[in-house]
């Protein structure tokens, strides 16, 4: 699936319209297989309640699959307004198939504590914080209740006692 990720995206970049047309047959058979991969399953996942969800050998694998579903999806919720109208409907069947997938349910989403670990460390080198995070002379600057709100609550308070 990684593999047809990344060739449906080096498609989807090409601007020369030439170009676009001479590699629309590699990119109806790409997507084709995209839809069959997502809509397949592993039988014997199929018995244990998960029939949509193929059989990994470790928690890594499972993770690295969750990610190149979320991965493709995202791709294809970007560029869907942008491809040709013939292959909208396949990239919506594509998100489709994604978000019915069993790997990505509540159950079998979970990372070991080395995992999250190791996450955290990746993510806080690639993204800035969103929010800074005052510091310690701010926090002491910062009013915790101005009068309007201390008043309000005392009237709440007596209001309840009654």
């Amino acid at each position: 699936m990684i593999e047809y990720t990344k060739r449906l995206r080096k498609i989807d970049g090409i601007k020369d319209k030439k170009a676009i047309y001479r590699t629309y047959n590699e990119k109806e058979k790409i997507v084709n297989e995209l839809i069959e991969i997502l809509a397949d399953g592993d039988p014997a996942m199929a018995a244990l309640g998960n029939p949509r969800m193929y059989s990994y050998s470790s928690e890594l694998d499972l993770i690295r699959a969750q990610e190149a579903m979320i991965d493709l999806g995202f791709h294809c919720l970007t560029f869907v307004d942008t491809v040709r109208y013939e292959f909208k409907r396949d990239y919506y069947e594509i998100i489709s198939q994604i978000f019915n997938r069993d790997e990505l349910k509540l159950t079998n989403v979970s990372l070991s504590r080395d995992a999250i670990e190791e996450r955290r460390s990746t993510f806080r080198k690639q993204r800035p914080p969103l929010i800074e995070d005052p510091s310690e002379e701010e926090r002491k600057t910062v009013p915790i209740e101005d009068e309007e709100s201390s008043n309000f609550n005392s009237n709440l308070s007596h209001k309840i006692e009654i």
